[in-house]
């Protein structure tokens, strides 16, 4: 009776050294993705803050004033980064103003408060009177920034025609 005995072997030291290697690899592929997919959660996120901000500030002043009957030209400040705008329907003054990086709305000299959160920075807001003779117009650009990392900016645009001016 013959028996035939098997040795058993282990793993040599090359096929360790390539196994580990290979799992350094998926796990560094696997830190590198997950670091790409939170960073582009985080620019997701501030583009969704800045525009948000915009679509709210941008609506409030464009219905205030196309409400409005005219253009307090002489409490505005036109053409300039941080500009004022001061708009008069019937007993009631609206401004618009940037103070702390934020866009505020005041009604007959009272803070009624801030438009744009406290996570976004106004470097911008340029107001431009348009009258034509038979009608007043106001563009806006508002430019908003997230304050966060990494930061995103942008700039909106809009043109209001003055209700009963046209």
């Amino acid at each position: 009776m013959n028996r035939s005995f098997t040795k058993k072997r282990g793993y040599s030291l090359i096929e360790t050294v390539v196994y580990v290697a290979l799992v350094a690899f998926l796990l560094a592929s696997i830190a590198s993705g997950t670091k790409l997919l939170f960073t582009a959660y985080q620019k997701t996120k501030a583009v969704r803050m800045v525009e948000n901000g915009a679509i709210d500030t941008m609506d409030r002043i464009v219905r205030e004033t196309r409400n409005s009957t005219s253009v307090n030209t002489s409490g505005s400040s036109f053409n300039v980064a941080s500009g004022i705008l001061s708009l008069v329907s019937g007993a009631t003054t609206t401004k618009f103003y940037v103070s702390n990086n934020r866009v505020y709305i005041d009604q007959n000299g009272s803070t009624i408060g801030a438009l744009t959160p406290s996570t976004i920075k106004v470097p911008a807001l340029t107001f431009r009177y348009i009258d034509t003779g038979n009608s007043e117009a106001v563009k806006i650009e508002l430019t908003l920034s997230a304050s966060t990392t990494p930061s995103f900016s942008e700039s909106f645009y809009d043109s209001v025609v003055l209700r009963g001016s046209y």
